[in-house]
């Protein structure tokens, strides 16, 4: 006689009612954390076995005497350099100078430095930034953006009040008539 077979039902799954463990990247089950610690405890005294033999194999380090001769080359040192800041290393020529009652009545030579614009100069030595335009005469200057940091310039003696009554005209301002 054969028996009848049951219709197979599948085994339910029925899920832990734990958590599973948590998996350090070791590979090791960290149970509470306590991996964790002894690892942040081991660590930590090698820090400081490091640091301890660290100090005791140091040189002692620099003795009083030389640490006053050391003092004092410092203080020297810092002195020197204030004095340097005092003194112009490459004595400049002021225009203020160049442009005084004793300077010759002649034309004057400048160096342009830089910021300069034919407008500043002509100030410093005119004291008119209007008077521009003799400078470029005199360099034969066409484009004031032309300026060089280093160019050498010809400045015209100052001209008298009656030529500067009535300031050069521009090309923008000639008629095309």
């Amino acid at each position: 006689m054969v028996e009848p077979m049951d219709a197979y039902e599948p085994p339910r799954y029925d899920p832990p009612l734990y958590d599973p463990p948590l998996y350090d990247p070791m590979g090791e089950v960290a149970k509470g954390g306590r991996i964790l610690w002894t690892r942040v405890a081991i660590f930590g005294g090698s820090l400081l076995l490091v640091f301890l033999l660290g100090r005791a194999s140091a040189p002692a380090g620099v003795s009083s005497s030389e640490f006053q001769k050391l003092k004092v080359q410092l203080a020297a040192a810092t002195d020197q350099i204030a004095e340097l800041k005092r003194v112009p290393s490459t004595p400049t020529p002021t225009p203020e100078a160049k442009a005084s009652p004793t300077a010759p009545p002649g034309p004057q030579e400048y160096v342009v430095i830089s910021g300069d614009t034919l407008g500043s100069i002509a100030k410093k030595f005119y004291g008119d930034s209007t008077l521009a335009h003799i400078i470029a005469e005199a360099n034969n200057i066409t484009s004031p953006s032309s300026l060089k940091v280093g160019q050498k310039l010809v400045i015209p003696a100052k001209p008298t009040s009656n030529s500067t009554a009535t300031p050069r005209p521009t090309s923008s301002s000639k008629s095309n008539t």
